[in-house]
């Protein structure tokens, strides 16, 4: 089963209006749990998978935990391995706080986020409260814990969760140096914004997205570099560097000819590129909703090897099969007015490996189509979806490098 979205050119008459809207909500901290603009959904109606898919609902969140819209998966490895048992899965739900990290619901004594811990099959195992917004999860398995952006918009900064250990010392602050929002950065730095999806490669590099820019011409995406505090109750630092400019110029990935001058606004995820990819094998990529772009980078320390490919519509989060089979675990949204659960599905099936599958803003789980940008619906019907892992048919994750790193 398949179709193809209508093509809606990306405004051009209206682009100016609707950066100026996005910049200011952003800056006035004004996004609940998401990227500014995103569609909003209530998810009431029952999804469903296409031919050949089964979808599983694996459990709801607990009551009081709302937004859930990031997750990742935690196993034990070295420096050897390649593939990882997949551990438990960690989901970041930031409960309705705003993007600046302020605002929750009136009936929180706190803006606290919730990050929660399940079983493959779906068993609640433990939750932790964490301060302002979760913007997104990773999980480091070298050092075996959680890495979490907070607060997308402003105030952002990183924070590190070891599941292993219990109390308050599980958890890490993280400063960023220097501060995307401050006006003393580099100007390749200096977003005006904050920071959301993250991603760690097999050489435990780190990268994060710059998110809510204030301004355009610096970094689509950060390098992280860390340092550890120097005891258990301090504050490490999380060193920035830039990769490529949210406006630089890319080979346009869906004729194969000509440039495209980028305009990124609105990045919503991050991910690596298996080899086993028919395109852009090992390369770094970004989604930006806005402009419904995915801008590759052969070589993203460096800034270069950019490839863009518009899709049909907006994605949310983006995840490739490393295995032929298997299973993407996918987390329902739901919504906060009116109030609707957040929840854990998983979809089993056909899933090609080497190809990319995503959630869209419409609700869907889908194929991406890497040559013209074209989806696939394989799961309708999920309101607002978002937060994808995927599993290799012998219950193991891959560790993907990157080019470039």
């Amino acid at each position: 089963m398949s179709y193809n979205y209508a093509s809606v050119p990306p405004p051009r008459s209206r682009g100016r209006r609707r950066l100026r809207q996005s910049l200011f909500l952003a800056a006035v901290g004004v996004v609940s749990g998401g990227a500014v603009g995103a569609a909003v959904a209530v998810g009431t109606s029952k999804p469903t998978a296409a031919a050949g898919f089964k979808l599983t609902k694996l459990a709801a969140m607990p009551a009081g935990v709302t937004n859930c819209d990031d997750m990742t998966s935690l196993g034990d490895t070295d420096e050897s391995q390649t593939r990882i048992p997949v551990g438990d899965l960690f989901v970041g739900c930031s409960n309705g706080v705003l993007s600046n990290g302020r605002g929750g619901p009136p009936d929180r004594k706190a803006d606290t986020s919730t990050m929660l811990e399940y079983t493959t099959a779906g068993k609640y195992v433990k939750r932790w409260s964490v301060a302002n917004q979760i913007a997104g999860t990773a999980a480091e398995p070298l050092h075996r814990r959680i890495l979490m952006p907070l607060d997308s918009a402003a105030n952002s900064r990183l924070v590190f969760v070891d599941p292993r250990i219990v109390g308050s010392i599980a958890e890490i602050q993280y400063a960023y140096s220097p501060n995307p929002q401050s006006a003393s950065a580099a100007r390749s730095l200096h977003t005006g914004g904050g920071t959301q999806s993250i991603v760690v490669d097999s050489n435990d590099d780190i990268f994060v997205t710059a998110s809510h820019p204030t301004r355009l011409g610096a970094t689509a995406s950060f390098k992280v570099v860390l340092t550890p505090p120097n005891g258990p109750s301090g504050e490490g630092t999380a060193a920035l560097s830039p990769t490529f400019s949210d406006d630089a110029t890319a080979a346009n990935g869906n004729t194969g000819k000509g440039k495209v001058k980028l305009a990124l606004r609105q990045i919503d995820a991050n991910a690596i590129v298996p080899t086993s990819s028919r395109r852009y094998g090992g390369d770094y990529v970004v989604d930006d909703q806005a402009t419904r772009q995915l801008v590759f980078s052969g070589k993203v320390t460096a800034g270069k090897g950019l490839t863009v490919l518009t899709t049909t519509l907006g994605l949310n989060d983006i995840r490739w099969a490393t295995s032929k089979g298997g299973t993407f675990y996918l987390i329902r949204r739901g919504t906060q007015t009116p109030l609707t659960k957040s929840s854990l599905y998983k979809v089993t099936g056909p899933f090609v490996k080497g190809a990319a599958y995503a959630t869209t803003s419409d609700g869907e789980l889908v194929r991406v189509n890497l040559s013209n940008g074209k989806l696939t619906p394989v799961v309708r019907g999920l309101g607002t979806s978002v937060g994808l892992v995927y599993v290799n048919p012998d219950g193991t994750v891959t560790q993907l490098p990157v080019n470039g790193s």
